[in-house]
Formats: structure tokens, C-alpha cells, sequence
């Protein structure tokens, strides 16, 4: 057991040196392989719209009822969306004003994002982060299995619109490079379970 603590360890501190450090300007470069982003309440966007200003939007928060308000189409609903749907939207309001509106939307600050990591870890709590994180890298931030662990049978439990699905998350098969798809990035609500 004190080996696969070192080799977690060592996987760990390397897949986070690899994240950088600091906040991010911009949420454009997601990691590779990353799902799009869906936005929610408090993320904060900036929506540019080719040579009309007056239309753009450099700092537009998602307000509690999940609407942004943008000049001359109003009111927009956004969080679930993902930039480049809140953009398709933004320009059908667009065209009845402009010809042809070339329109780019993006997240520069990620205030939504929440995962919980429950159960037999040294930290088990709601965790908040301005990127996206892998089920490793969470287990990390929540200081890595306690004494009474069963990595093998860790679960992340996800919400579907059709109800909540359990992904079964083999932490030896990821560490011993068997499965290492299985370390996928974590959505907004996600909740890791470690018996």
C-alpha cells in the first residue's frame, strides 16, 4: 500500500504541474479531449461582435436566474449552454439588426464549476476550481485516500436529464496505465465516492 501511495504521489504532483498555476485570462484552451464547458450562474463571458462595439459585451456575468442581458436583444438564457450555443443564439438575434453578425463568445472566468469528493478520502467536501479537473486530480485535492479506503471501488456519480448515472472510477487500473481513459475530467456537480 505505501508504494501505490508514492506512485500516486508522484501521478499527482505531475498531472498538476501540468494544469499550471494561477487563474486562466481565457477558458478557450481547455484541455485536450476536455467536453465543451456548460455554463452556469456567476461564470463570467465576453461576447465580441465584429465591427459593431456598441453590440459587444466585454464583461457579461450569468445572473442568478441564468440570464445575460446584452445590448439591443436583451435578455438571453444561458447557463446549461455551452459558449458556442449561447454564440448560435446571439447571432439569430443578431440578424434581425445586422447583416450576416459574426459573433464570438467567450468564458473568461469560470465561477461555476463544483464537484464534491464524499467518503474515505482525508478531505471529503465541496471543491470549486477556475479549470477543469480529472477524478485524480480531485482525489488529490481532497488530500488522497485515508487508511480505510477501497480505491478499487471508487464511484463518481453524475446528473443526466433522464436522473443521475454511476460511473465506476478503478483507481489500480488508471495508476497501472490499464485504464487510464477511466480519469476523466469532472462536470459541474459531480460527486466522487470513495468507500
Amino acid at each position: 500500500m505505501r508504494c501505490k501511495a508514492w506512485w500516486l504521489a508522484v501521478i499527482l504532483m505531475t498531472a498538476l504541474s501540468a494544469c499550471g498555476g494561477g487563474p486562466r485570462g481565457q477558458f478557450s484552451d481547455a484541455p485536450e479531449g476536455a467536453p465543451e464547458y456548460r455554463l452556469g450562474v456567476a461564470d463570467v463571458l465576453q461576447v465580441v461582435v465584429r465591427d459593431n462595439p456598441s453590440f459587444s459585451a466585454e464583461r457579461v456575468v450569468v445572473r442568478p436566474d441564468g440570464f445575460i442581458t446584452l445590448p439591443l436583444i436583451d435578455d438571453i438564457k444561458v447557463v446549461g449552454l455551452t459558449p458556442t450555443e449561447v454564440k448560435d443564439q446571439v447571432v439569430r438575434k443578431l440578424a434581425a439588426f445586422i447583416k450576416t453578425p459574426i459573433v464570438t463568445v467567450t468564458l473568461v472566468e469560470l465561477q461555476s464549476y463544483e464537484f464534491y469528493v464524499v467518503g474515505n478520502v482525508r478531505g471529503s467536501n465541496r471543491y470549486t476550481s477556475n479549470r477543469l479537473v480529472t477524478v485524480l486530480q480531485a482525489i488529490s485535492m481532497a488530500g488522497g485516500f485515508n487508511e480505510f479506503a477501497n480505491p478499487e471501488r471508487t464511484l463518481i456519480i453524475r446528473r443526466y436529464p433522464d436522473g443521475q448515472k454511476r460511473l465506476l472510477f478503478n483507481y489500480d487500473a488508471v495508476i497501472n496505465g490499464t485504464r487510464l481513459d477511466d480519469n476523466i475530467y469532472l462536470q459541474t456537480g459531480d460527486t466522487i465516492v470513495v468507500p
